[in-house]
């Protein structure tokens, strides 16, 4: 059994083996034979349909359905792709690059890159501090907000600003014209 921490979150990753126990020889037989279906290149192999496959288990129509819906179920089909797919892993990347150089594509080399774990998305966040203000300036301009508030003498002050004064401040808050107006009042 394997741990892996996912932004934050530990996944329990069952391996190949683990998951094959809790599976019946039907339904172990009947992942390999939908993971075969869909991989396939033989348009016979491709062409199964669920009841094709249910009906070579010996099973309902509806089982099989009912097996693809569990977790250990979709696991497995997924181990069992991994699994298949790695052996055409030196064909995919000869592709990849062939395709790089022959359209000069960037994207191209770049998921070359991503696939041989060269390179990987990096985000970084900066945060620039310089012009930051102190606690204490923060406090003193959030209790002047306050008292302006809750004392009656702060809509006085706010009558003696200028017309630029007033006009930042009608800005800074989103007042309309009318907003202003009546808190002038």
């Amino acid at each position: 059994m394997l741990l892996k921490k996912l932004e934050g979150v530990i996944v329990l990753a069952l391996s190949k083996l683990e998951l094959q126990a809790k599976l019946t020889a039907k339904q172990q037989k009947a992942a390999l034979m939908l993971v075969e279906s869909q991989l396939s290149s033989e348009m016979a192999m491709r062409d199964r349909s669920l009841q094709d496959i249910a009906d070579e288990l010996g099973v309902a129509r509806m089982t099989l359905y009912r097996w693809k819906q569990k977790r250990i179920f979709i696991d497995y089909m997924n181990a069992l792709t991994d699994d298949m797919l790695a052996s055409y892993h030196s064909q995919m990347m000869k592709v990849v690059v062939d395709t790089a150089i022959k359209h000069n594509s960037m994207k191209a080399v770049e998921l070359y890159a991503k696939l041989r774990n060269l390179l990987k998305d990096t985000h970084v966040i900066e945060t620039d501090t310089s012009g930051s203000r102190s606690e204490a300036e923060v406090q003193k301009e959030l209790d002047d907000l306050e008292k302006l508030l809750n004392d009656d003498d702060g809509l006085d002050e706010l009558s003696d600003l200028d017309e630029k004064e007033l006009d930042a401040l009608e800005l800074e808050l989103g007042l309309t014209g009318d907003e202003k107006d009546q808190l002038l009042k």
